[in-house]
């Protein structure tokens, strides 16, 4: 007799036993949670980090293999110059501007420097005189 009441005690939990294994459930649910919502937010951010500016630059600076310092602080902190001085360039040498073969190919030529160096102040200043070459003609 003793022991069936051993069995039925064990295998009905007592009233705080019960309230110790909800707590747990909930601590175990929450600490899911808090990790999934830690993970999404890791997974967005490298996804957008990859479209980022910052992201691009290093991406150019690797590929170019040199790195001046001095243009990245300038551009950085001239971002409305640059972006002025890079449209005025793109609409002064897009190719469509052009009739004669030859120049546009070099007008094309320029337009896609000027793409590839839109985080560079020095070299939008430099291709800026090849731009005004291109238009004197």
């Amino acid at each position: 007799m003793e022991k069936d009441t051993l069995l039925t005690l064990s295998a009905e939990p007592k009233t705080g036993e019960q309230s110790t294994i909800q707590t747990s459930h909930i601590q175990w649910l929450t600490v899911a949670i808090v990790l999934a919502l830690v993970l999404g937010a890791m997974i967005f951010g490298i996804k957008h980090y990859h479209k980022s500016e910052s992201y691009q630059l290093k991406k150019k600076l690797k590929k170019n293999g040199k790195v001046d310092f001095n243009d990245v602080i300038v551009t950085a902190f001239a971002k409305e110059e640059t972006e002025k001085i890079r449209r005025e360039l793109l609409a002064n040498c897009h190719p469509d501007r052009f009739n004669d073969e030859n120049t546009k190919q070099l007008a094309k030529s320029l337009y896609q420097k000027v793409n590839n160096a839109s985080n560079s102040l020095t070299m939008l200043k430099e291709l800026e005189t090849e731009v005004n070459k291109l238009i004197n003609k």
